[in-house]
């Protein structure tokens, strides 16, 4: 079986009403928070690691969604 290998294009941007930092992976559309940079990021690598695990579990068609293009703009 050959799988691709595809990039994770990461943003992380402070939430100024929030006051949280918000990490999101536009390569699969999944975002986390966190009070600091890196904990955002700490969390989203958590979240994108169970995504990946249950789309190859399951039928990976999650593997196949991205941000809406506003968010890469």
């Amino acid at each position: 079986m050959i799988e691709r290998q595809q990039p994770l294009h990461i943003a992380v941007e402070h939430d100024k009403d929030s006051g949280a930092y918000v990490a999101h992976c536009l390569t699969l559309d999944l975002m986390e928070s966190g009070n600091t940079p890196e904990r955002a990021w700490q969390n989203l690598k958590g979240v994108i690691k169970a995504h990946v695990e249950y789309c190859y579990r399951h039928d990976k068609q999650g593997l196949e969604r991205s941000a809406a293009q506003e968010h890469w703009n």
